[in-house]
């Protein structure tokens, strides 16, 4: 760790990343959350996607900086846009409910299908719901069954639920259902 350490006081990227992420979870360093962020973003500023992720994800959290959506809004976008599977799910999920941003559901189902392409089965499981809603695309419950097939074999424990309800039912109602039902208990949440 000494090593790692040396590295990320001279300015490397990615040792600042791993040793902010070391320090974050405690290994081979005493858990600091604070100092986890200070080199987290020491690396982000360096165009570290890795970093950015991480730095977002304790902005949206609030662990080691002040909380802040715009903050966390702003650095899921640079990872995005260089292609991390979760960052895009996460922009997805604050395009989706507006936090750091306006609601635009045309965005949010493009990053969420981004991250889907890339094998996120909770990327998956949204692009199937959208679908179904025909919210930022059109409504094609035959392809929203067809991505929540995809979401299920990629482990997402909600999609294997949904298709559970599916056996032996009309399946094009069934998502047509269960999206209404997620999407009521989104406007009840917010």
């Amino acid at each position: 760790m000494m090593e790692i350490y040396a590295k990320a006081l001279s300015g490397d990227a990615d040792a600042q990343c791993e040793l902010g992420k070391a320090l974050l979870a405690g290994e081979q360093v005493e858990e600091d959350d604070a100092e986890a962020a200070k080199y987290l973003l020491m690396s982000a500023r360096q165009g570290n996607a890795d970093a950015q992720y991480c730095i977002g994800s304790l902005y949206r959290e609030g662990v080691g900086v002040e909380r802040s959506d715009e903050e966390a809004f702003g650095w899921f976008l640079k990872s995005a846009e260089q292609g991390d599977p979760d960052a895009q799910y996460n922009l997805g999920k604050q395009y989706e409910l507006g936090e750091g941003t306006g609601v635009s559901m045309g965005d949010a189902f493009a990053w969420f299908h981004r991250s889907a392409e890339q094998g996120i089965a909770d990327a998956m499981y949204m692009v199937a719901i959208m679908t179904a809603l025909g919210e930022g695309t059109d409504a094609d419950a035959d392809e929203a069954v067809r991505w929540m097939r995809r979401s299920s074999q990629a482990g997402s424990p909600a999609a294997r639920d949904v298709i559970s309800r599916m056996k032996g039912n009309d399946k094009c109602q069934v998502i047509r259902e269960y999206a209404t039902e997620y999407r009521a208990a989104m406007s009840r949440r917010g």
